[in-house]
């Protein structure tokens, strides 16, 4: 049994994980390169595609599926399974594919071969995400997805008392030394002070994502939302919410229902007095449109907040550079310090590190730091 990392490791982007076995052969999300130097694409090889069983998507973000069209130009035939909310969000024609609520139950044993099965629970990284533990050939295959057990407003299936012999875990925050508890206590303070001031705020945020874990967060502190079309209609098409979303989240959201952006832009503009959030998909301001948002939300002492990681060319880096957006992150992954608490948790042979381009080091001899290109055998997983 081997696992090949195609990307993900010690790197931020194109997360892609090739898992072969004596009974099948199997690609863990397809994702492409965030940054631009080099190839955006998982390092695998046509002969590797074409052989390729299956394709298990952990969530719809760019970073882990944005590659399957160049897996389909390169022979991929193998069958896609996620989420039915993943499959909605993907913007490309996918052949044959298997709709993961179908198959089973978060929890539920589901076999696809003699000597091949797995289980799946919700990551609450966004709507759809889900972590997968496999089964192959006596072997036991852990990987977490993007992980987030603390979040506002997606639920989560915790990882308890679990049993792998290699665990892939998302560390995505490295060494930051926050927690999600308490980063979630700042961000809901951050709020309170806005709605004390009468202050307007403006997040940019990525699809499908923390963008609801901010509404909800405003909703705790009573500040009215406003939203663009495209989460509107992200919101609008989630498959089955009561299942993805938390209870607190679905009351707020038929309570205070999110107002429209046109309605928002216009309120702010007459400069109204009380405090309100603009929501736009477009986390690192690209968008003409949402970049004079911005700028006007600025000339009228508001925030632009941002949350997430800035790419450095962009108007989001750009704004924050020069003192005008604030930078409060919101927990939608692991760091070092969550990860290990993960470990502890559970029973764990070997732990990978993924989703974090930080070099890191650690005195425990069962966690592999690993990078892309990189081979190992589960069998002996210390020896990369």
């Amino acid at each position: 049994m081997e696992l090949y990392i195609a990307g993900g490791c010690s790197e931020h982007g194109r997360n892609s994980f090739l898992i072969k076995g004596d009974s099948c052969s199997f690609l863990v999300d397809a994702g492409l390169m965030k940054e631009k130097k080099g190839s955006p694409y998982p390092v695998l090889s046509k002969e590797e595609i074409v052989l390729l069983d299956y394709l298990f998507l952990t969530h719809s973000h760019n970073d882990h599926v944005g590659a399957i069209p160049w897996l389909y130009e390169n022979g991929f035939q193998g069958t896609v399974v996620a989420t039915r909310n993943t499959f909605a969000m993907l913007n490309f024609p996918i052949g044959k594919k298997i709709v993961l609520e179908e198959l089973g139950e978060p929890g539920k044993k589901i076999r696809l071969g003699e000597r091949f099965s797995f289980k799946w629970g919700r990551s609450g990284h966004c709507a759809g995400s889900v972590w997968y533990r496999f089964v192959v050939d006596d072997t036991r295959i852990l990987f977490t997805g993007d992980y987030a057990e603390h979040s506002l407003a997606y639920r989560c299936d915790r990882i308890r008392r679990m049993k792998a012999d290699l665990a892939v875990v998302d560390c995505a925050y490295g060494t930051d030394s926050g927690s999600a508890k308490k980063n979630r206590k700042a961000f809901l303070s951050y709020a309170e002070n806005a709605k004390e001031k009468n202050r307007k705020l403006f997040f940019p945020i990525p699809s499908n994502g923390r963008g609801l874990d901010i509404l909800r967060a405003m909703g705790e502190v009573h500040v009215p939302s406003y939203i663009g079309a495209h989460m509107r209609k992200e919101l609008e098409n989630i498959s089955d919410p009561e299942f993805w979303l938390k209870r607190g989240l679905m009351r707020h959201l038929q309570e205070f229902p999110p107002g429209d952006l046109d309605a928002g832009l216009e309120e702010l503009k007459k400069g109204g007095k009380r405090s309100l959030a603009l929501f736009v998909t477009d986390s690192q301001l690209y968008d003409e449109e949402d970049r004079e948002t911005a700028v006007l939300m600025d000339s009228l002492n508001g925030r632009v907040c941002l949350t997430g990681k800035q790419n450095p060319e962009s108007f989001a880096r750009i704004l924050l550079n020069s003192d005008r957006a604030d930078f409060i992150r919101l927990f939608t992954h692991q760091n070092i310090k969550e990860m290990k608490k993960l470990i502890s948790r559970n029973d764990f042979g070997y732990v990978i590190p993924y989703h974090c381009r930080q070099p890191l080091s650690f005195d425990e001899k069962e966690i592999l730091v690993l990078k892309t290109g990189d081979r190992i055998r589960i069998s002996d997983p210390g020896k990369p």
